[in-house]
């Protein structure tokens, strides 16, 4: 064969090979970038999901505020009898002793102080006062004094549990009691591992270890508020 027909086939041949390598890298190129996109795009719909989540519980959370206000109301002088809340003969409960005890969120008696939450109530004795909340056996669980929110209309008690802390199916329970947990990320190092993880993850760091849980009980399950003594709300 004539050398110049050679040269032009072999030329043919690196031209085609090349082609086909840039139609292969294209091919892997695409496919990647779909692949990214598809994950971008769960990405994105996970984060969409969280914000309506989060949006549907604040509204949720408004709804249940303001239908304690319609549920039931008490408009009277506020009286304390015997180490008791009343008005208008209906005994006012407005949380247990170590509820009484913390800081108030709102200056209830309007003194421009932000005392306990038992203080606060004392400065309201002989005035006229609203309460709202939930009628239970004679009992008004105050949800709202004045239309300001003071708590969940129930009856609560402020617990300490010391333990061995376990997990079974993803809760986690000291001696039979539940824990109830926050979600999300700790703002402590409760396991004491260097680093600060999901509430969760803090407490599988604990798992078989004795610890050491305040909170407020509910039912057969406690809220937790510290554990080992490192607030975890």
């Amino acid at each position: 064969m004539n050398k110049k027909y050679v040269a032009v086939a072999l030329v043919a041949t690196i031209a085609i090979a090349v082609l086909a390598q840039a139609q292969i890298s294209a091919m892997k190129n695409g496919a990647n970038e779909t692949e990214n996109n598809a994950s971008d795009g769960k990405g994105f719909y996970r984060k969409i999901m969280n914000q309506w989540r989060e949006r549907n519980r604040e509204r949720l959370r408004e709804r249940e505020i303001n239908n304690y206000l319609n549920i039931t109301r008490e408009e009277g002088i506020l009286e304390y009898i015997d180490g008791k809340y009343y008005v208008n003969g209906v005994e006012i409960y407005f949380g247990d002793e170590h509820f009484l005890n913390t800081i108030s969120r709102s200056d209830y008696d309007m003194d421009g102080v932000y005392e306990t939450v038992m203080e606060e109530i004392k400065g309201l004795i002989g005035s006229s006062v609203i309460i709202n909340g939930l009628l239970e056996d004679n009992i008004l669980y105050a949800s709202h004094i004045n239309g300001i929110w003071l708590r969940q209309p129930c009856y609560n008690e402020f617990a300490e549990l010391q333990g061995v802390l376990e997990e079974i199916n993803g809760s986690y329970y000291i001696d039979g009691i539940k824990l109830i947990i926050k979600q999300g990320f700790s703002k402590s190092d409760i396991d004491r591992d260097g680093s600060l993880e999901r509430m969760y993850e803090e407490l599988n760091g604990l798992v078989g270890k004795e610890v050491k849980i305040d909170g407020w009980l509910k039912d057969d399950s406690i809220i937790v508020m510290h554990i080992n003594g490192i607030w975890a709300r």
